[in-house]
């Protein structure tokens, strides 16, 4: 195969075919045509094999020659000038034979080569069209990527929309490289002085709000407040307000269950609360008391679902489990981790 040239003449920008290729007219010849000289072999074993036999015979005149003198030999002698005539011309036509086969066997193997040759040419000039034409659609993308690409908004103005947005990752991400890009930029500090004033707005707005939520004993009001907080507060104050807003839902736990009956909307809510503080000792208790809140509340330990039968779990739950595949967990037993939380003993008095 030619090699792929590596300099800026390999590939002619605009063009699919590399500048190489379009100049191949005026190369000179890398070696000889195979194509061409296969034929010429092939043609000339007929007459070589005829050449080989007229020397056989023409060998084998000369001494047969005494056959037509006068002088005529005895009948032993003719028949030893005969076997050695003959054997000439056999040997001759012999020689003549192979040489024709040897010939052609070669002519084949140039004429194979040759094919060799054109094909890998032919997958060379594909392939370097190919890049060519990879070329030239990168270069005509990167030429449309940049007409069509608008203007940068003003960063200042994006920054301070994303601060009324209430998008403060976004906001603090733009003031940071705001701030990289323009080091000296006075808008740079002001900018984040900005954000931190809106957060702490922000954050006693919500502060507020969730205190009247916990006057109203609204539970689930409180914990989307305090989700709404988590982005606000650094990681101190958010263990501070997550260690104080448990204690006050165990408490509202606590008063629903002295109801004597169980509710779905009270399982429900102790849910979310063992979900969003299970980082908590108490968070921790509740998570382990969720089964036998259900079966209590007429659900299925497990899912959650309504069902009132005798078993620990629906029958869905308690369906067998194809095995998994190669490189996955097994799931535990079922019913294993229920009658261990089955068995603990959950006093909610003692957690709050």
């Amino acid at each position: 195969m030619t090699d792929i040239p590596d300099d800026a003449e390999g590939l002619t920008p605009g063009s699919n075919l590399p500048a190489a290729e379009q100049r191949e007219g005026s190369e000179p010849s890398r070696g000889p045509n195979n194509s061409k000289v296969a034929p010429d072999l092939a043609s000339m074993a007929p007459w070589l094999q005829a050449g080989f036999l007229t020397l056989g015979i023409l060998s084998a005149m000369g001494p047969s020659s005494v056959l037509f003198t006068g002088a005529a030999p005895s009948s032993s002698g003719t028949l030893s000038v005969v076997l050695d005539a003959l054997t000439r011309v056999f040997a001759s036509a012999l020689i003549g034979w192979l040489s024709a086969q040897l010939v052609r066997a070669i002519a084949t193997a140039l004429d194979a080569q040759a094919k060799r040759v054109e094909t890998a040419e032919s997958a060379e000039r594909l392939l370097i069209s190919a890049l060519g034409r990879v070329a030239e659609a990168l270069e005509r993308s990167a030429t449309v990527a940049s007409v069509h690409v608008a203007v940068p908004a003003n960063p200042v103005a994006e920054i301070g929309k994303a601060i009324q947005e209430a998008k403060w990752d976004h906001a603090d991400t733009l003031i940071r490289a705001f701030i990289e890009a323009h080091p000296d930029d006075p808008a740079g500090p002001r900018l984040t002085r900005e954000l931190e004033t809106a957060r702490a707005v922000e954050a006693r707005g919500l502060h507020a709000k969730l205190d009247a939520a916990r006057e109203a004993n609204d539970p689930d009001r409180v914990l989307d407040l305090r989700d709404g907080l988590r982005p606000l507060l650094e990681d101190e104050a958010l263990r501070t307000l997550d260690q104080d807003l448990i204690r006050w839902l165990m408490v509202v736990i606590q008063k629903r269950l002295r109801g004597g009956t169980i509710r779905v909307d009270m399982v429900e809510l102790a849910t979310k609360v063992a979900e969003r503080f299970d980082h908590t000792t108490e968070g921790a208790s509740l998570h382990a008391a969720l089964p036998t809140l259900r079966r209590s509340a007429g659900l299925c330990a497990r899912c959650a679902k309504p069902y009132t039968g005798i078993a620990d779990a629906c029958s869905e739950c308690l369906t067998p489990q194809p095995l998994p595949s190669f490189g996955t967990e097994f799931d535990p037993e079922p019913g294993s981790a229920e009658d261990d939380d089955r068995d603990q003993t959950f006093s909610l008095e003692d957690s709050v």
